[in-house]
């Protein structure tokens, strides 16, 4: 859906960056497609001015620290990782936010 043809050999977070542009015409959603792997010295900025990071990759270490910073800014993280036949997703909405279990 977000990746064609065209884009093979391309930057995939470029790509996907490029694409979920034109789906938010009007504006109410940033972007940002990082360079390369997530490195939480340089990265660490990213939870602020955001509501949201969204994050997909392989390194948990990287992932982790940077919930941690986007946790402390009160910015919502999510985290999903599809590394063949199976997938996962971590979603770190903040302390305010709890699931519970109802009998």
């Amino acid at each position: 859906m977000l990746l064609m043809d065209g884009d093979v050999g391309r930057v995939r977070s470029e790509a996907v960056a490029e694409r979920l542009a034109t789906v938010n015409a009007g504006g109410m959603t940033a972007v940002e497609a990082l360079p390369g792997p997530l490195a939480p010295a340089r990265d660490i900025h990213l939870g602020c001015g955001f509501h949201v990071v969204v994050s997909t990759g392989d390194d948990m270490d990287a992932h982790c620290a940077i919930d941690e910073v986007c946790r402390a800014a009160g910015v919502a993280f999510i985290f999903a990782h599809a590394p063949g036949l199976f997938a996962f997703t971590f979603v770190d909405l903040g302390d305010e936010w709890l699931v519970g279990y109802m009998v």
